[in-house]
């Protein structure tokens, strides 16, 4: 018990969770990103300016492949080393060749749009069980007012087709349901805590795969 509540004084879990948080944000610009970068690249193709803007296109991806990977190492704790860069001779064209013969170069591309979808995921989990736990918390203050004779309203229910007054809890009746609350919103908070620590390396290890070198 002691271990499993523990996640409540570890930083790297709420780091964690600000991490399932910002990723739909994140993963909402590198998918603008990559999906106007490449529909304006094919578009100015046949456009003398189209190999340059491709080549600016594809250099600012790595850029932000570097960020992303110092913002998984700040907010999860899992070690990302940097991109080892391709080495050539022969000037600006040989790096570039280099550049795009790179598979990294590629898998960044496939990492950024799946960022869409991977931080919609995260970002919805993290919101239901958070919103669900406080929601808890919530009820049982409710309960325990309820169970010292408070005067609260006592709610609407809805019978069929028909809308009547609830009938409020009597004293134990709510004290139970606050002792309830408070324990399941507890437990699914620091389930919460764990989860994101889970999330963190998990993704950790996917942008390694996907983002550096092997």
């Amino acid at each position: 018990m002691r271990r499993f509540f523990s996640a409540w004084s570890d930083t790297r879990s709420w780091t964690s969770l600000v991490f399932m948080l910002v990723t739909l944000v994140t993963g909402i610009f590198y998918f603008t990103v990559v999906v106007t970068g490449i529909s304006l690249s094919l578009g100015l193709a046949i456009l003398i300016i189209g190999a340059p803007f491709f080549v600016a296109f594809i250099g600012f991806t790595r850029v932000l492949a570097l960020v992303e990977g110092r913002l998984i190492e700040g907010l999860t704790g899992e070690r990302m080393p940097r991109r080892a860069q391709p080495t050539a001779h022969g000037g600006w064209l040989a790096r570039i060749g280099a550049m795009l013969r790179d598979p990294r170069t590629w898998t960044t591309l496939v990492y950024q749009l799946l960022m869409l979808p991977i931080g919609t995921l995260y970002f919805s989990v993290a919101i239901t069980i958070s919103a669900l736990g406080v929601g808890l918390l919530g009820g049982s203050v409710v309960g325990v007012l309820q169970s010292v004779g408070a005067d609260l309203p006592s709610g609407w229910r809805t019978t069929g087709d028909e809308v009547t007054l609830a009938v409020p809890l009597s004293g134990i009746e709510a004290f139970l349901v606050a002792i309830t609350s408070l324990v399941v919103g507890v437990l699914l908070l620091t389930a919460l805590l764990h989860l994101a620590r889970l999330v963190g390396r998990f993704h950790g290890k996917l942008a390694k795969r996907l983002l550096v070198a092997a």
